[in-house]
């Protein structure tokens, strides 16, 4: 077959766009046909080493520790993580930065191909999420990357063992009690490699600010991370299980490995702060457990303050503990992208039952504005929920912030601070 021309960035975002458009309820992953995919790419799955890392809240957050320590210690790193804040090339990364627009591009341009021949012979198209996958092997393979530290859901454990047979650690992060039942009914398919679990790990000397933590736990005394809450410590502790169990495999992971990849652990839209006149902050806290842990990082760092909550949400909100909801002085709610996403009037009429002063916005950048508006100094703004569209968020409020910086705004003609500031 005669090579194709390779797309651009904007044909390969359209072309991402029709593959989805064209899924129709097609969600879980297909062993037969990404293990066609992969077929057509010579395997190139099975030339890798993998760290699965599941569970339902701080999936991303253990990568990220275990990637940046491995990558300190002088190893080559893939991660593929869920899902894209910023950018689609977000989720496939190597040694922590995005595979590059010109890569994407290439390796969309091939899949394609690949899809289409499948398709000739009377194979299922692949989904998108198949695509990725198969994106990211391929990738990181070329890359010459020595060990993956990849996210994936419960549902997918069966097909992902079946595909890829170097798996040298399963790692299960923070679960619900509903998850821990249902996976009784689940059939394990790590049987051969280390599984560790989040536990209660005791740690020490625990020093808390908004701008860093610091903890120690066994050996390591006074490690610092930039992540904020408790619970950060949490998937710190987890990460360090992983560390301990690879130095036992053979690898060369020195102390000063895992301070240095600690301090430079970066994760956007975890408790981020992007502004501090007023405070705003994004978290992707979505779900019950999730919610929970924000609302005792909230009342640990800002207890007494006006805090402003900017929400966007999936169905199941009405799950999250009440707690979140007496913590604020107004809530605005923003519509979520995706098929179990909310609009903004039906996410407002549910927390009419939480909450007396609930304002539906139709965009985020209108909610951006109006509380902005509504704050003075001494509040705090809080945007949660689906990370999807938080790319957008950060983005729009790190604008906002320089320009305000730019030309003055917060302050009155003679110069003096404004309790509320215009966008």
């Amino acid at each position: 077959m005669e090579e194709e021309k390779r797309m651009t960035y904007q044909e390969a975002m359209d072309y991402i766009e029709e593959v989805k458009r064209e899924e129709r309820n097609k969600k879980e992953l297909s062993h037969s046909n990404i293990e066609s995919l992969c077929e057509k790419l010579g395997h190139p799955q099975r030339e890798l080493s993998f760290i699965y890392i599941m569970g339902e809240n701080g999936k991303s957050s253990v990568l990220a520790f275990v990637s940046e320590v491995l990558k300190a210690a002088g190893y080559r790193i893939g991660g593929y993580r869920s899902p894209a804040v910023f950018d689609q090339r977000d989720k496939i990364r190597m040694n922590g930065r995005p595979i590059s627009k010109k890569e994407f591009c290439g390796q969309i341009t091939r899949l394609r191909a690949l899809g289409q021949e499948l398709a000739w012979e009377g194979k299922s198209y692949p989904t998108f999420h198949e695509l990725e996958m198969a994106m990211a092997f391929q990738h990181f393979k070329e890359q010459g990357c020595q060990i993956v530290v990849w996210e994936i859901d419960f549902d997918e454990w069966e097909a992902m063992a079946g595909l890829t047979p170097n798996i040298w650690m399963n790692v299960l992060t923070s679960t619900s009690l509903e998850q821990r039942e249902r996976m009784k009914d689940f059939k394990i398919p790590f049987t051969e490699s280390p599984f560790i679990k989040s536990d209660t790990f005791k740690v020490s000397g625990v020093r808390r600010n908004l701008e860093r933590q610091i903890f120690s736990y066994q050996e390591y005394k006074n490690l610092t991370i930039p992540l904020l809450g408790a619970y950060q410590i949490e998937n710190g502790v987890l990460a360090l299980q992983v560390i301990k169990q690879l130095k036992e495999m053979g690898f060369s992971i020195s102390e000063k490995a895992v301070y240095k990849g600690f301090a430079e652990v970066s994760l956007p839209g975890r408790f981020q702060i992007l502004a501090k006149k007023p405070y705003f902050i994004v978290d992707g806290a979505k779900d019950a457990e999730g919610v929970q842990k924000l609302a005792e990082t909230i009342q640990f760092y800002f207890t007494g303050k006006k805090v402003i909550y900017i929400m966007g949400m999936l169905q199941d909100v009405e799950n999250c503990p009440l707690k979140i909801y007496s913590l604020a002085e107004q809530i605005l709610t923003i519509p979520t992208r995706g098929e179990n996403g909310l609009s903004s009037y039906e996410l407002a009429c549910i927390m009419r039952d939480y909450h007396e002063s609930v304002t539906a916005v139709d965009s985020m950048e209108e909610a951006v504005e109006l509380a902005c508006l509504l704050a003075d100094k001494e509040t705090v703004i809080v945007a949660f929920g689906s990370l999807s569209g938080m790319g957008s968020l950060i983005q729009f409020v790190e604008k906002v912030s320089e320009n305000e910086e730019r030309n003055n705004i917060g302050k009155d003609s003679h110069g003096k601070k404004r309790d509320n500031y215009k966008i």
